[in-house]
């Protein structure tokens, strides 16, 4: 496969076998000037999932032992030959158009460093969309989904990737980090993302590790640290 000089799609996947080979199709379509490849981390899955993913010869299957989505993830930006890495989670699909859409946008804003997008929500089981907070500027439900971030691969390296002690949360605590270190991310008024959700999604698992709280507060010490110190004053007389 022909380095790409444009975009690398990570897909981290665990057990899908029923969904992954719809996640890579919908990237597949994808018509990317400069070219985009494809890196599907197979986080142990024990399913069939290795046998679909054997059957493409135009991906990048990387295996790992299961280690959570964040170091599932950092396996593919270590890997990543693009100069622009975007992700996509296994039971979701990527929009038509997403990837030149986004591009495009930061090609056209040299000070923008990352794009975010738009989603959608569909039942992956076929039913009604469970019942999500509204974005209070889009309307989207489920507000502006962070994985659908479009950015540097430098910048990624940067700040060192996800944080793999996160099973939930970890893009809310990337964008962070991005932020501290200046990276400016804006949002594409476009939906780039289909979200496809069912009982066993990881937005319905119960809460492990570091919650918001605790991510917030471990913002707040690292800008604390980072502060200028005003000199010492002469004491009063």
């Amino acid at each position: 496969m022909t380095a790409p000089t444009a975009v690398s799609v990570i897909i981290p996947t665990f057990n899908r076998s029923a969904a992954v080979r719809d996640a890579i199709e919908s990237v597949r379509s994808q018509d990317v000037v400069g070219g985009c490849e494809i890196l599907v981390v197979d986080d142990g899955s024990t399913d069939d999932t290795p046998a679909i993913l054997g059957g493409y010869d135009d991906i990048v299957v990387i295996r790992q032992e299961n280690s959570g989505p964040s170091a599932a993830r950092n396996r593919g930006i270590e890997a990543a030959r693009g100069e622009f890495v975007a992700f996509l989670d296994s039971d979701d699909l990527m929009a038509p158009g997403r990837l030149q859409a986004q591009l495009d946008f930061l090609q056209a804003h040299p000070d923008v460093d990352g794009v975010l997008g738009r989603q959608v929500i569909e039942s992956i089981d076929g039913g009604e969309p469970p019942p999500l907070p509204v974005d209070p500027v889009f309307g989207d439900p489920g507000g502006i989904n962070l994985i659908t971030v479009m950015i540097s691969a430098e910048w990624l390296r940067s700040v060192g990737g996800f944080d793999e002690t996160l099973r939930r949360g970890e893009d809310r605590d990337l964008l962070f980090r991005l932020k501290e270190k200046g990276a400016r991310i804006d949002v594409l008024d476009q939906v780039v993302l289909t979200r496809r959700l069912g009982a066993d999604s990881l937005t319905f698992e119960p809460r492990e590790g570091p919650t918001l709280a605790g991510m917030v507060a471990a913002h707040l010490r690292r800008a604390r640290q980072t502060e200028p110190t005003e000199p010492d004053q002469p004491a009063a007389e």
